[in-house]
């Protein structure tokens, strides 16, 4: 395990000792990531589940003694909490079944043998987990470095560091783009909501952007704008009326 605060506590229930193994050892490799239990039998993975209460299942669908139906179907009857599970088969045809029964738990299928691609496969779970965990916010709060946060771009989480960030602007329909002088993502978060969890060192320029402070060049007084490096070039940014005397004191401009 790479953390000591991880995002994902994975319970791995497999009934092939090697399959377990292998799993269990990727699964602590990864970064945010601790197998907290595993498990080869029926009543061995039921017991593991509800002692360590795991926010992530790696669920083989065959055991000893019963099979992943059953488990599921016994911690409903428990009312224990389910956690988003990533299923486990070389079986496809049980694929279905999945997904009418239980489809609101399983998250992903994890086919074996793990063999072509499994760092990108096995990665695309964790993504996929920590979403539907909702582990956005621990996962910026996660210390490594400079702050940063995670954005989600279809199945993936993408990585921004905030101090990479030049500014933010408004898109419209209650999201913002972050931008970087690599890249520009898409965050469903409002611009007055995400100054709030940035870092102090962000100021809001206008109704619609802020910067990082830390990236300001210099302030163009007659056109009223902020100046960042771009892409090799600088870019302007126009400063509102409202904001400007503010983004004066908070650069130490008189």
């Amino acid at each position: 395990m790479n953390s000591n605060n991880p995002l994902l506590r994975c319970v791995v229930v497999e009934d092939e000792a090697e399959s377990r193994q292998w799993l269990c050892d990727r699964l602590n490799e990864m970064r945010g990531v601790e197998v907290v239990g595993s498990a080869d039998k029926f009543n061995q993975a039921f017991l593991t589940i509800v002692q360590q209460q795991p926010n992530a299942l790696f669920l083989d669908i065959k055991l000893i003694g019963g099979d992943a139906f059953q488990l599921l179907q016994r911690l409903r009857e428990h009312e224990i909490p389910i956690p988003p599970v990533v299923m486990v088969t070389a079986f496809e045809e049980y694929a279905m079944q999945t997904l009418n029964d239980w489809g609101n738990h399983v998250k992903k299928y994890l086919k074996k043998p793990f063999l072509e691609n499994w760092e990108e496969k096995l990665q695309d779970c964790i993504d996929t987990l920590i979403v539907a965990n909702n582990l956005e916010a621990e996962a910026a709060a996660m210390p490594e470095g400079d702050d940063f946060t995670f954005v989600k771009d279809g199945a993936q989480l993408i990585r921004v560091n905030y101090r990479d960030l030049l500014w933010i602007e408004v898109a419209g329909g209650g999201a913002v783009f972050l931008v970087t002088d690599e890249l520009q993502v898409k965050r469903d978060i409002t611009l007055a909501k995400i100054l709030k969890e940035l870092p102090g060192y962000f100021q809001q320029i206008s109704r619609d952007k802020a910067v990082n402070l830390q990236r300001v060049l210099r302030v163009d007084r007659r056109d009223r704008g902020a100046m960042l490096p771009y892409q090799g070039k600088e870019k302007f940014l126009g400063i509102g009326d409202t904001y400007y005397q503010d983004l004066l004191n908070r650069l130490k401009i008189y």
